[in-house]
């Protein structure tokens, strides 16, 4: 859980949504480097999360703290 505070805590909501993008594209680029092992299931699900959550995430990123 991630509790953020001020600008320092944007700051560190903005590194850990950016690991979680990066996390996500490693994912489906693994789920889909070999053609005869595509794993569509991967794909589907983390672009789905990301489809779902990117607007409520950035809002809250963005959002005025005081």
């Amino acid at each position: 859980m991630m509790i953020c505070v001020g600008t320092t805590g944007h700051t560190i909501a903005a590194s850990a949504l950016g690991a979680l993008l990066d996390r996500s594209l490693v994912q489906m680029a693994e789920a889909s480097a070999d053609a005869r092992t595509y794993d569509r299931r991967t794909i589907h699900t983390v672009s789905d999360i990301w489809d779902n959550n990117t607007f409520p995430l950035f809002r809250a990123l963005g959002a005025r703290t005081s």
